[in-house]
């Protein structure tokens, strides 16, 4: 599925994640899907550092696997998708070295990382290493004492010393960001293991873990002593931390170079995780109402309802591109609602680019275009607070009429970082934009504030703002896919 540009009046749902855009994902049509629900599956693979650029596999029921090929980006993340009816699945991420071969499992959609931790969970319940589990066909039973075994690893690792993080922290299904406190857990723990003077390997290790000896964990690291920030021979105040030749605050600390707060900015990171993705399989059908609110007394003025339909490559003056069918299904709507929007994903730029639409006067059956010259793009992938500034003109032309111009646009896009929002669907973590758009018809500039859900990019709500106010106007109330309601 797309992230469609806010521009287009249209909202939609992601098939690459997390908020996390999968290089090499394929959007070719997929015709054994077509009539089936499909779920997705979307999350992050890393041993601390990611694991990019690496293959993900998936052996669910039946045999069946991933309805496309599925690839970590950058910042390991992933997301690809199954048929419903193939659940449960085992996962394996493929990386270069031993301890970045790793597994993961999973009965449902949603977030489902690959990490050590999930890896040697594996290995616990299942009594075996999870390369063997991964290419056996009952993956289920292996692993049927799953919850027990993460509950006596994460005790483990606690009673060896290291921070786990509380609040139902689940290394299966809780999202995770670069330099937070899960990636920070895995930075530790798989220092530690590396470090062990007696063990050969990690494939060594596992084999410790699968016969349940949960007591060759190794001790936490322990934090040294500041030797090198106070008064001695480092420089007190000096060189490599103090006040002194590296910054003050540090080049990749503090409120880093790259607009976070972590190593290189946690604008990085949270770009990662907002990148678009790729286009769904042809036949997908995206469902979705939204409440409109009155922005002066905040009072609800009405409830839009939209259906999508992923009609697969089309091309659009030229250039190839997506075909998606758009129609307002809100009560009392007609067929003039109807248009195909033409977008296409730019993975070099990591933009999404929408080239224009078309719609059919259903008494005359005269087509009318649209399209941006030039081709209007939104880059998702921003480091928080950067902007991206373009100008672009909106034409028009009917069957055999001449090009008309409709207006010229200047529109910035400003990226605000991932917040945790709720709304009447559901909580949702969310990729947040500030808008800021004139036209030749309407120069007085206005600005919006977006939320894109990070786990499948849906849009979940927008909101005027005035004098920094955010003041909301549509928020989402439910959304479906090829008719299975998707919960955040």
């Amino acid at each position: 599925m797309s992230w469609l540009s806010a521009r287009t009046g249209v909202l939609a749902l992601v098939i690459a994640l997390n908020g996390c855009s999968p290089s090499g994902s394929s959007s070719e049509s997929s015709s054994d899907v077509a009539g089936d629900q499909l779920v997705t599956l979307s999350g992050r693979a890393a041993v601390g550092a990611p694991i990019a650029n690496a293959p993900v596999d998936a052996r669910c029921e039946g045999g069946e696997n991933f309805i496309a090929t599925v690839t970590t980006n950058e910042s390991g993340g992933f997301l690809g998708q199954v048929e419903s009816s193939a659940l449960p699945c085992a996962l394996q991420v493929t990386g270069i070295g031993e301890d970045k071969i790793l597994h993961s499992y999973t009965d449902s959609g949603g977030t489902i990382n690959i990490t050590p931790l999930t890896d040697l969970i594996i290995a616990l319940s299942a009594s075996t290493a999870p390369m063997n589990w991964f290419n056996q066909d009952d993956h289920a039973s292996a692993v049927d004492s799953l919850e027990q075994a993460r509950e006596e690893f994460l005790n483990a690792l606690r009673n060896a010393n290291y921070s786990v993080p509380g609040n139902g922290f689940d290394p299966f299904t809780s999202s995770f960001q670069i330099n937070d406190a899960v990636d920070q857990l895995l930075d530790t723990f798989s220092a530690a293991v590396r470090d062990m003077p007696n063990v050969t390997g990690y494939q060594a290790f596992v084999d410790l873990i699968s016969s349940g000896n949960l007591a060759a964990i190794p001790e936490a690291p322990t934090t040294p002593e500041e030797d090198d920030s106070g008064s001695g021979d480092d420089d007190g105040a000096g060189d490599d931390g103090g006040t002194g030749d590296d910054g003050g605050t540090g080049d990749d600390g503090g409120t880093g170079d790259d607009g976070g707060t972590g190593d290189d900015g946690d604008g990085l990171t949270a770009a990662d995780l907002c990148a678009p993705p790729q286009i769904a399989p042809t036949g997908t059908l995206i469902e979705f109402s939204q409440q409109l609110y009155d922005t002066q007394s905040g009072a609800e003025i009405a409830i839009v309802s939209m259906r999508q339909e992923i009609l697969g490559p089309m091309e659009f003056r030229g250039e190839e591109t997506h075909a998606i069918l758009v129609e307002d299904v809100s009560e009392g709507v007609n067929d003039e609602s109807r248009n195909t929007t033409y977008v296409s994903i730019d993975t070099t730029e990591r933009v999404e680019r929408t080239h224009g639409s078309t719609s059919v006067d259903p008494e005359t059956d005269e087509e009318t275009m649209l399209w941006f010259e030039p081709i209007f793009k939104y880059p998702y992938a921003l480091a928080i607070d950067a902007e991206y500034v373009q100008s672009v003109s909106q034409f028009s032309s009917t069957e055999d009429g001449p090009e008309t111009l409709l207006f010229d646009l200047d529109y910035t896009i400003q990226f605000k970082g991932v917040e945790t929002i709720t709304v009447p669907a559901g909580t949702f973590d969310a990729c947040k934009y500030y808008q800021t758009s004139s036209t030749s018809l309407e120069p007085t500039p206005s600005t919006f504030a977006v939320w894109f859900n990070v786990e499948d990019g849906i849009s979940v709500k927008s909101a005027a703002v005035e004098d920094g106010v955010e003041i909301t106007e549509v928020e989402l109330l439910s959304y479906s896919v090829n008719g299975a309601q998707q919960a955040p």
